[in-house]
């Protein structure tokens, strides 16, 4: 399992355990109506039933410093259900420690391909899946989870884009995508500014700096951003693209599903 200096992965193991992650995912998370976003029970099903509850913990004290749970799906695929970094420990890489410790899992098993939903409009976790995995966005999904309640979704339908993560043809994530193209047709965003790019071989989103922040602050605003990238997302879809990266700036990157790589 992967080791750095002053982090340790490993399988959790036992309901402490599990305790102890499930509080982690309410802490990150947020809780709702339902409690914690998975319980410990659940998690402890999930690793009975031969999938994956993975920690990172400080070697020196113990203490928790990530989590992620995995279980399998059909064939040759596994089914990433979260993961979460212990606030304060975002910036350390953790979560990408994370999902090499899955793959590591998913590969020594015969898994070859891993997936996920992820929140279209947290642009700093799609740059993390397409951008640093490797991962590409190949469906939209409309309120997966209905109307969320937690201190992150902000009360809003909760779409969610569909990642698929090739465990064998992408170990080192992709190079940076490109800005919109200067011949791109512009539409403008909930804010004014560009945020729909179109030309006949790419097609480019964006989506706010910090969508957290903004359904505090501007719930009607937030609401609108959330309803105009659906309809560019699944306008894109229906084209034939796919998501493979997202720029610095939130620009999600698509391109014609044949052509990407």
């Amino acid at each position: 399992m992967p080791v750095t200096d002053d982090v340790r992965a490993r399988a959790a193991s036992g309901i402490e355990e599990m305790r102890a992650v499930a509080e982690l995912f309410g802490a990150v998370w947020g809780r709702n109506a339902d409690g914690v976003p998975i319980g410990s029970e659940m998690l402890q099903s999930i690793d009975h039933a031969d999938g994956l509850v993975t920690i990172l913990e400080d070697p020196a004290t113990g203490l928790l410093l990530g989590a992620a749970a995995l279980g399998r799906g059909a064939g040759t695929t596994a089914y990433s259900y979260i993961a979460a970094t212990a606030p304060g420990h975002e910036q350390r890489g953790l979560g990408m420690l994370l999902k090499l410790q899955q793959r590591d899992w998913c590969l020594a098993r015969g898994i070859t391909s891993m997936r996920w939903t992820f929140d279209p409009l947290v642009g700093r976790n799609g740059r993390f899946n397409l951008t640093k995995l490797g991962a590409t966005a190949s469906r939209y999904e409309l309120e997966f989870y209905g109307v969320m309640s937690d201190q992150l979704n902000g009360n809003d339908p909760a779409d969610r884009l569909l990642a698929e993560w090739n465990l064998i043809e992408r170990p080192d994530g992709r190079a940076e995508p490109p800005a919109p193209a200067p011949e791109a047709t512009i539409v403008r965003g909930p804010d004014g500014s560009p945020a729909y790019a179109v030309t006949a071989g790419a097609r480019w989103i964006r989506v706010p700096a910090d969508i957290v922040a903004l359904r505090r602050t501007d719930p009607v605003q937030s609401a609108a951003w959330r309803l105009a990238v659906r309809t560019w997302f699944t306008a894109a879809f229906a084209d034939g693209f796919v998501g493979v990266g997202v720029t610095p700036h939130g620009w999600y990157h698509m391109k014609p599903q044949e052509e990407s790589p």
